[in-house]
């Protein structure tokens, strides 16, 4: 004959049986939600930082334009200057007399010519200029002046605007921090406008 269990027994055993439910359902859950984060939540954050180096694009094909315009308005030569290493660029306004000493030039081509004076520029504040948001870097940056397909990814590039209409002929790849996609921004020397071309770099 089985013997019977007690009262005291049986409800422990069934304590056991619905802590261990619990902890499957539990399970279950967690598991769930998971899912919907991965599905949801991640793919969002994706498409911020997305957001965010096209913002980026945007302000910098503004500020691009600006300067431009502003060298030909007031008879200055301005300047963009981009801060690989610190992940930012900003805008600077010459004297009218002001031209740039190539000095980088220079030192790449190892040319003997005498210097130019270092010209003197004043920072410019402009809602354009401010430091790039998280999640997008400037990758690269391109100018005539270092010579044809060279490129910097550390330092300081300087973008130059004559109050004559030309502006230089630079590339700056701005990307974002999570992922392959870059934009390619191309200024036009003749307009001061630009071209973006969407890259997707390994």
């Amino acid at each position: 004959m089985v013997p019977m269990a007690s009262p005291v027994e049986e409800m422990t055993s069934r304590r056991k049986m619905n802590r261990a439910a619990f902890t499957l359902l539990e399970t279950l859950l967690v598991i769930a939600l998971i899912g919907l984060i991965t599905t949801t939540v991640i793919p969002n954050i994706q498409s911020v930082f997305r957001v965010s180096v096209q913002a980026s694009v945007r302000r910098f094909s503004s500020l691009i334009r600006y300067t431009y315009d502003q060298a030909i308005l007031t008879g200055k030569v301005h300047r963009i200057v981009l801060d690989l290493k610190q992940q930012k660029w900003s805008l600077e306004i010459g004297g009218s007399s002001t031209l740039p000493a190539d000095q980088l030039k220079s030192q790449i081509t190892g040319s003997d010519e005498p210097k130019a004076p270092v010209a003197q520029f004043d920072k410019v504040n402009n809602k354009d200029t401010q430091r790039i948001p998280k999640g997008v870097v400037i990758s690269r940056a391109s100018s005539w002046r270092l010579g044809k397909d060279k490129y910097i990814e550390d330092g300081q590039l300087a973008i130059y605007a004559f109050p004559s209409g030309l502006m230089d002929e630079a590339t700056i790849v701005l990307k974002e921090a999570t992922s392959t996609q870059s934009f390619k921004v191309t200024t036009r020397p003749l307009t001061g406008r630009v071209d973006v071309e969407v890259l997707n770099e390994p």
